[in-house]
């Protein structure tokens, strides 16, 4: 694939594949850490104050973006770029595939660990939480002792 010098199309070429799956698995990623947040939080009664809890928040965010941002970093070498010119002086760029596209047993191994990561754990982890969360909330909420709020005491001393 040949380009007419550094257009916006050539970068959109190069990177949106990388930019889409990143995004992607982010913001699946921080849903899933929010399941798994609420979960320890409605039934196993985690207290922690407000600073900790934003704390604890901001670096699982920043834990989980750096974490696929690396992960993804094999979709930046799908493919590299050779300029060239031709003699009326126009520059272009030829997209050639690299490394990425090229071994296809790093492809094998990188489609894998992605699919594992990426999908399947979010998927079983989330079904884990929404599905028993609420189960166990239940039972726990029945064996607890009650509150002086839920408890209406009618007699008199």
């Amino acid at each position: 694939m040949v380009y007419e010098g550094r257009s916006f199309a050539l970068y959109v070429f190069l990177y949106s594949g990388f930019l889409q799956n990143a995004t992607i698995k982010i913001s699946t990623s921080i849903i899933t850490f929010l399941a798994v947040y609420r979960y320890f939080v409605v039934v196993h009664f985690v207290c922690i104050n407000s600073y900790m809890r934003s704390r604890c928040v901001i670096i699982s965010v920043i834990s989980i973006f750096m974490f696929w941002i690396c992960l993804m970093l094999p979709y930046l070498w799908s493919y590299r770029t050779q300029p060239f010119t031709c003699p009326p002086g126009e520059e272009y760029i030829l997209i050639k595939t690299d490394v990425f596209v090229e071994d296809k047993t790093l492809q094998t191994i990188f489609n894998y660990i992605y699919a594992a990561l990426g999908f399947f754990l979010p998927i079983s982890i989330m079904a884990f939480c929404n599905v028993s969360g609420p189960h166990i909330k239940a039972e726990s909420k029945s064996c607890s002792p009650r509150s002086p709020r839920d408890h209406n005491d009618t007699t008199t001393s």
